[in-house]
């Protein structure tokens, strides 16, 4: 029988004795007294029949949800000004604008902003299109908006026309 677990060079019982290890599988099994641990986290709140502890269910943890949040449209009937503006239901972290142009090239943004904080490293105009729907490499972490608070977006156009836009982000719910 050594000669099946026979590992060139070794003499025949260093071979048995790796073959043997290669062999063997390992069970793995929960503590014994794991289940009786996870019913044990509230505080107990009585004595159950035969004297078992009966325990406060522990609340949920909360979970992050990807989801969109949309700003809107706005329309200008010649050059002018603009303004995307809505308000968090919940706790939102946006992480991908993305905005859509009547007229390619026609809008620029001024200002992002969620509450009173700007969310760009300065304060100059960018075009609208680098953040449009095919825009790569677009992902920002902006602030975290609680409920209440306004995300706004402030831009101009060069001649007239429709902008919309929404966000992509993390929402924390309770579960």
């Amino acid at each position: 029988m050594a000669d099946e677990f026979d590992i060139a060079g070794d003499d025949d019982e260093m071979g048995w004795d790796v073959g043997l290890e290669v062999g063997r599988r390992r069970r793995h099994r929960a503590p014994v007294g794991m289940a009786r641990q996870l019913m044990a986290r509230g505080p107990t709140l009585a004595v159950g029949p035969y004297g078992t502890p009966v325990h406060a269910a522990e609340p949920k943890a909360a979970r992050a949800l990807y989801q969109v949040f949309g700003l809107g449209s706005a329309t200008t009937a010649g050059a002018g000004s603009w303004v995307l503006s809505q308000v968090f239901q919940e706790s939102f972290r946006p992480e991908r604008l993305v905005l859509q142009e009547s007229v390619a090239g026609n809008s620029a943004v001024n200002v992002i902003a969620i509450g009173v904080r700007p969310q760009s490293a300065n304060l100059a105009s960018l075009p609208a299109s680098a953040f449009g729907a095919g825009a790569f490499e677009t992902r920002i972490q902006f602030d975290t908006g609680q409920p209440g608070t306004t995300f706004t977006i402030n831009g101009t156009n060069l001649a007239a026309g429709s902008i919309s836009g929404m966000a992509f982000g993390t929402v924390i719910k309770a579960a």
